[in-house]
């Protein structure tokens, strides 16, 4: 399910048709699920937890905050935009298509280089930077979750036996690749074709 107001219209309607409670049964969107396999896989490494999850207002900040401490002469092709609160929501979007598409720094840098894009060099670097900063946070944005679900997914047994997903329409590569690894023996997918997004 893709947002919190459709997996509540979700449970509630597979809640009206079921003779019998299923306690088993979790609806969740995407981001819910890549938080379940990150929590199972931490506590399969002995961790207690997974990464606390960034609010896009929290992510807009810590992305404001890490490129105002840039220097400008690392950036050739964007210094002087580094300050401007538009450019800070450009770069905001840019890490999450980026991680979305399961995009790394150093393949963004490949394809700048070899198209002669200087400004994609930079933001490549930025990328690198901003997710050595998650990590060492031990935070995580939307995208990060889905793109550290997507790359966990796969890890030990499979953590369910039947997936149904709904609206995968909307889906990205990262949620793509986190369904794929996750081995369900049953999963099913509903989409409108003609809507698709991503």
């Amino acid at each position: 399910v893709g947002s919190a107001a459709a997996r509540d219209a979700a449970r509630s309607a597979l809640l009206q048709r079921l003779p019998t409670s299923l306690s088993g049964l979790h609806v969740v969107t995407m981001h819910g699920l890549a938080n379940r396999i990150l929590k199972a896989r931490a506590e399969r490494h002995g961790a207690s937890e997974p990464p606390q999850l960034l609010s896009a207002t929290d992510q807009f900040a810590q992305v404001q905050g890490l490129l105002a401490s840039q220097d400008p002469n690392d950036w050739p092709a964007y210094g002087p935009l580094l300050g401007m609160r538009g450019f800070v929501d450009e770069v905001r979007q840019f890490l999450s298509r980026a991680q979305e598409a399961l995009l790394t720094p150093e393949q963004i840098a490949e394809a700048a280089e070899r198209r002669g894009l200087g400004g994609w060099r930079e933001l490549a670097r930025f990328l690198g930077e901003y997710q050595g900063v998650l990590d060492a946070l031990d935070v995580a944005d939307f995208a990060t979750l889905l793109q550290r679900g997507a790359s966990e997914a796969a890890e030990g047994e499979p953590l369910f036996d039947h997936v149904l997903v709904d609206d995968y329409h909307d889906t990205t590569l990262a949620a793509e690749s986190m369904l794929r690894g996750l081995r369900a023996p049953d999963l099913v997918v509903a989409a409108d074709p003609a809507g698709h997004v991503f």
